[in-house]
């Protein structure tokens, strides 16, 4: 049988898409090598991660129902972030490294599923295109990227399975409904700002999948056994995966979801349009710069935003001009792909223009995704060789492998440079900070730590420290509001028997001439006291002082001044703080505290002493002392002292005002002495 010009043609074709692919996957093994090789070393981490893996803990034993933290106090939708790296952590040690072991997992796992949609949607000679962008995509991302826990982060390259998956699904191919749901579903529950992508992507599918129904049922009636199968399998997975979310919904109080849509409900102004758009357009072309040493993780120059702005303009006029071409041509792929890659470029501007606040690089890094299928769509809706000259349809399969060839190279020497188990300026000083924090309290024998945070960023280290302590065992509490990041297994519920403070260079200097607070270590900006609470207290405790941090816990604001002196307002139904008293002697309890004023009602104050009530008083409506008596046989060396209250306003509900916390009691002393009762 002779050989025609196409066949052979079709062989290189084959062969050079078989380079492609093993070029493609080389630098990912070696960086999944790499990652493996660094288990053992155990890093720490902070911060964020510190947090995800904190959650992932809780995921190994079925105990995590809330997604990622949010900035804007709300959790993103659900947690199926933390039971996928959940297998990985347990398998591997439970480390850092074997989470971003995971990370690394699941954006591989992303990366081969988009390659085989587009495989399936463009076909063979529109392929190598795809691989080639998206091997300059990987490069753009950098190694860092695909080793990220960041929520931010990973939800980036799922959501890019999701977008390609429902595309296949518009085309005809159901039997990718089930991994366009799951992926969608994981990208949304880790990344809020997916929701729009998703429901964009999600639409177009549905109206093209119609229009397709309606057309092959005019021309004989289409077999829609496989489409019932598969779409059966993909409400069984929605169901399960969103699981956890509706149970969290139905027992939280408010649940999660109705956060996240009061927070939605809110009025807010619209974003200035041409920052937004510069933003966008950045996110969109960077993968441009990639060859030129600019990567996700480096902030471009003014100028070069302006030069990516100009780029996004000619992207989105070619994505106009090849759709235009495609509806004349009936080239039904380029039609759809472009059309598709504008509404989701018009549905990332709604979401960044509607975004308050400072529009972080994280909130529409999404958007990369998107400008990465727009080259494909216009690259693969090229004219096509004429038959006159068939070997001319292998130019484009050795452009590609040459593109990739220099892909690797620059991947390969980023992997080599890169320690990729965690952040080398954060690791040493993190594993002072927590290892010499649970080495403290193993001395001490504290088993239920309470963590106080001082300062802005402080929190940061201190998520490590939170860590470290639970892996180690001994539970820690924090103050409730910073509940939203650490979770409710983190809330105070009984008497702790030690305090650790994390404090930045400007608390510790006030900090280390306090009675009874004991530095442990100091790293970089940072250093760890322990406070011993378990000495009586001389006087009165000032609750408007920094000292008064230590005894606080929950249901209190920060301290504050006025003329006539310090003070802390309570937060919240009921405030708690823990007082150190000699046991076995009888106490009196006394406060210097003022009501909140409500017209019209009374504040009724309840005190409660180690479980139990001691008395309810009516409070006068201006600066009153109150006094309570506490039986010999309730006192302990350290005591949990809970106030309640019948009113609690925010002065927004009473003026006005821009202040939302819920208040009730400002506290301005407390004291816990020995007294004689009657």
């Amino acid at each position: 049988m002779k050989t025609t010009p196409w066949r052979r043609a079709g062989v290189v074709q084959s062969v050079t898409a078989l380079v492609l692919c093993c070029l493609v996957v080389a630098p990912a093994l070696v960086l999944l090598g790499h990652q493996l090789a660094t288990l053992r070393d155990n890093a720490k981490t902070t911060g964020d991660k510190a947090l995800i893996e904190l959650y992932t803990l809780r995921a190994a034993t079925g105990h995590q129902l809330l997604g990622p933290y949010s900035r804007f106090v709300f959790h993103h939708p659900g947690p199926l972030l933390f039971y996928c790296l959940a297998p990985f952590y347990v398998a591997l040690g439970q480390s850092h490294a074997a989470q971003c072991t995971g990370a690394l997992v699941l954006n591989l796992g992303s990366l081969v599923g988009i390659a085989l949609v587009l495989r399936r949607l463009g076909g063979a000679d529109r392929w190598p295109w795809s691989l080639a962008a998206l091997g300059l995509y990987v490069l753009w991302l950098q190694p860092a990227f695909l080793v990220s826990v960041w929520n931010p982060d990973i939800a980036i390259l799922p959501l890019g399975l999701a977008l390609v998956a429902f595309a296949a699904v518009a085309a005809g191919w159901t039997a990718w409904l089930p991994a366009a749901v799951v992926s969608a579903s994981f990208a949304v529950q880790s990344h809020i700002q997916c929701v729009g992508p998703v429901a964009c992507a999600a639409a177009l599918a549905v109206v093209v999948g119609a229009i397709r129904r309606r057309w092959r049922m005019e021309t004989g009636s289409p077999n829609l056994s496989n489409v019932s199968r598969h779409v059966a399998i993909a409400a069984f997975l929605m169901t399960v995966v969103w699981l956890p979310t509706l149970i969290e919904e139905v027992h939280g109080r408010p649940g999660n979801m109705t956060l996240i849509l009061r927070y939605l409900a809110e009025g807010r102004t619209w974003r200035p349009l041409g920052p937004t758009l510069l933003a966008l357009a950045t996110q969109a072309c960077g993968i441009l710069a990639a060859p030129f040493g600019l990567g996700s993780r480096v902030e471009p120059s003014p100028g070069l935003v302006q030069v990516l702005g100009v780029a996004a303009v000619g992207l989105l006029v070619l994505l106009v001009l090849v759709a235009v071409r495609g509806w004349r041509r009936r080239d039904g792929f380029a039609l759809a792909s472009c059309v598709g890659c504008v509404c989701l470029l018009l549905t990332a501007l709604a979401e960044a223009l509607a975004t308050p606040g400072i529009l972080h690089a994280y909130l529409v890094r999404w958007v990369s995704v998107v400008g990465l299928f727009s080259l494909i769509a216009v690259a693969v809706a090229l004219p096509r060789p004429r038959a006159a000259s068939a070997w001319v349809a292998t130019w484009q399969l050795w452009v590609c492998a040459l593109l990739i060839v220099a892909t690797t190279v620059l991947g390969l020497r980023s992997v080599i440079r890169f320690p990729v188990a965690g952040e080398p300026m954060w690791t040493a000083r993190l594993d002072r900070l927590s290892d010499a924090t649970v080495r403290a309290l193993g001395v001490r024998g504290v088993r239920h730590p309470h963590v106080k945070i001082f300062g802005n960023h402080t929190w940061e280290p201190a998520a490590g420290v939170v860590l470290q302590c639970t892996k180690a065992g001994r539970t820690p509490t924090v103050d409730d509001w910073w509940l939203f990041m650490f979770g409710e297994p983190c809330r105070l519920r009984e008497a702790d028997d030690g305090t650790v403070l994390v404090a930045d260079r400007t608390a510790a200097a006030k900090l280390a001439g306090m009675r009874g607070v004991e530095p442990v270590v100091t790293a970089g900006d940072y250093t760890v006291f322990l406070s011993s609470v378990d000495r009586p207290l001389a006087g009165e405790l000032s609750l408007g002082d920094l000292e008064s941090d230590i005894y606080v816990r929950t249901g209190f604001s920060g301290a504050e001044s006025e003329p006539s002196g310090g003070f802390r307002w309570s937060r919240g139904p009921e405030s708690l703080i823990v007082l150190p008293a000699t046991p076995g002697l009888p106490h009196c309890l006394q406060v210097f505290a003022c009501p909140i004023a409500v017209p019209g009602k009374r504040q009724e104050l309840t005190v409660e002493v180690n479980g139990q009530n001691i008395a309810t008083v009516a409070m006068e409506p201006a600066w009153a002392p109150y006094a309570f008596a506490v039986p010999a046989g309730l006192v302990r060396a350290r005591n949990l002292v809970v106030f309640r209250y019948s009113l609690v306003r925010s002065p927004y509900e009473l003026t006005g005002a821009n202040d939302k916390r819920q208040l009730a009691v400002r506290f301005r002393t407390v004291s816990f002495s020995h007294a004689v009762l009657p």
